[in-house]
C-alpha cells in the first residue's frame, strides 16, 4: 500500500518519499472485517442483531477488540466444554459481558476451578454454564465462598451439592452475605426450622 524509497541525498538526514494508494471501499471493509471482533462475531459466530445490540449495550469495548482475541476466548470456552457455535451464541446473548473476561486470566481458571470444586463432568458444566452464564463472570474467591456456604454452614457433602447446584443453578446466582445467609437466617432462627429440615428444603 506505501511505497517507500530512499531519496538519493547527500545529506546525513535520512529522508523519504512517501506515495499512497487509495484504498478502495471493498478493501477496507475486508480489513476491517478481518480485524475488527464485530464482524466475527456476527459474520463468523453467527450472533443475531438483538445479540449484538445488547452487546453494544452491556459490554460495548468487546465489539472493538481484534479478532483474535475475541476467537480466542470463544475457542476457550468451546473447546472446554464442548459447546457448539449455536451454544456459544446463547451463552453470550444471555450474558454479554462474558465478552470482557480474558480468556487465559478470567475464563479457563474459573472453568478448571468448577470442574475441580465440585467434581463435575464436562456434560454437567456445560448443562450448568449454559444455565447460569454469569457464573463464569465471578472471581474464585466468591466462587469458594458460595460454595463454602453449602459445605461449612449447610454441611452439604460434594455430590449432594453437585445435584443441588445441577437441579437449580439459579443459586449460584445468589449472593452469599446478601441472600443466602438471610434466607438461612430466617428460615433457622425466626421460623426455628432445624437445620436437617432447612437442608432438605
Amino acid at each position: 500500500w506505501l511505497d517507500l524509497y530512499e531519496d538519493d541525498d547527500d545529506d546525513d538526514d535520512e529522508s523519504y518519499n512517501i506515495t499512497a494508494s487509495p484504498l478502495t471501499l471493498e478493501q477496507l471493509s475486508e480489513s476491517f472485517a478481518k480485524n475488527v471482533s464485530y464482524f466475527y462475531l456476527k459474520n463468523e459466530l453467527g450472533l443475531s442483531d438483538n445479540a449484538l445490540w445488547r452487546i453494544t449495550y452491556e459490554a460495548s469495548s468487546a465489539l472493538g477488540m481484534k479478532t483474535d482475541v475475541i476467537r480466542h476466548k470463544i475457542n476457550v470456552l468451546k473447546n472446554t466444554m464442548n459447546l457448539t457455535d449455536s451454544q456459544v451464541c446463547k451463552m453470550i446473548e444471555k450474558q454479554p459481558t462474558l465478552l470482557h473476561l480474558s480468556a487465559d486470566r478470567n475464563i479457563s481458571p474459573t472453568i478448571f476451578f468448577l470442574l475441580r470444586a465440585l467434581d463435575l463432568g464436562r456434560e454437567e458444566l456445560r448443562e450448568l454454564v449454559m444455565a447460569v452464564p454469569s457464573v463464569l463472570t465471578y472471581s474464585l474467591r466468591t466462587l469458594r465462598s458460595k460454595i463454602q456456604f453449602f459445605t461449612n454452614l449447610l454441611h452439604f457433602s460434594i455430590d449432594e451439592m453437585r445435584e443441588l447446584l445441577l437441579n437449580e443453578p439459579r443459586l449460584f446466582r445468589s449472593s452469599v452475605r446478601f441472600g443466602l445467609v438471610p434466607h438461612y437466617k430466617f428460615w433457622t432462627r425466626d421460623v426455628l426450622m432445624p437445620i436437617p429440615e432447612f437442608r432438605s428444603l
